[in-house]
């Protein structure tokens, strides 16, 4: 199963604006209000089943309101995750002596794997022209490197290791139909900006914007990268999307 859910929140102090930096400390509330076993347990597996981030509702400095985006994947972290958020009513941030108020929760109703499945592969159109918007600073790592700048190849094999992490009956185990999805699938426009993402004293090289890209080839191929492109934004793409990076929204263009 798949579940969104999105928070706004507001500053009580005054004293501190909310920013996409603030990722790794809202996942640090996360942990904070689950079972201790259940974090061990992510931590032993090396597997987060969720992706969240943080981004204010306003490009002014002085904003004082945000939103908090929460996507959880799979049946046991919904259960383990969803109450906990659900309880909250406010969120205190330690390390920047900081307290945001809750004022509204809106929760997704849940999708399964095989309705998920279903929906791209089967019933709707395959699109082949997508805009993929990154709304928090997104970077991959090759050969001990940081990408400031995407490419079809990185883009697709993160999703197709985030899908495989999350799926159960549907893995994507065809090397060749991974390729041939990063063969047909190009970049046509982009609106991007370098950035970097400050992660406990550390500012990781990194890239935010608008991405515009094409899939050629025939339908059951369109489709499943349709699939992949959607996904992204329950996973997000590239690397630390549980500590707040690469949170994206799609488009149909």
């Amino acid at each position: 199963m798949l579940k969104k859910i999105s928070l706004d929140l507001e500053i009580q102090d005054g004293n501190d604006f909310p920013s996409v930096h603030w990722g790794s400390l809202m996942h640090g509330v996360l942990m904070e209000n689950i079972d201790a076993s259940y974090v061990e347990r992510m931590h032993a597996e090396r597997y987060s089943p969720i992706s969240q981030s943080i981004t204010p509702l306003s490009r002014e400095r002085v904003c004082s309101k945000a939103r908090w985006d929460i996507n959880i994947l799979g049946n046991e972290a919904i259960e383990e995750f969803v109450p906990k958020i659900l309880s909250l009513r406010e969120v205190k941030l330690k390390k920047r002596g900081t307290t945001l108020k809750i004022e509204n929760i809106n929760i997704s109703a849940s999708v399964s794997e095989e309705e998920f499945c279903r929906k791209h592969l089967v019933e709707n159109d395959a699109r082949r022209r997508l805009e993929v918007e990154l709304m928090t600073p997104c970077s991959h790592k090759s050969n001990g490197q940081y990408c400031i700048f995407p490419s079809e190849e990185h883009m697709i094999k993160s999703l197709v290791q985030k899908w495989n992490a999350y799926s159960q009956e549907y893995k994507i185990a065809d090397a060749e139909a991974v390729e041939q999805i990063i063969e047909h699938l190009r970049i046509m426009q982009y609106k991007l900006s370098s950035t970097a993402f400050h992660l406990e004293g550390i500012k990781i090289p990194a890239f935010a914007g608008k991405i515009t890209v094409s899939v050629k080839g025939p339908d059951p191929l369109v489709r499943l990268a349709n699939m992949l492109l959607s996904f992204s934004e329950y996973s997000g793409i590239g690397i630390k999307t549980a500590l707040g990076m690469g949170a994206v929204r799609t488009l149909n263009r």
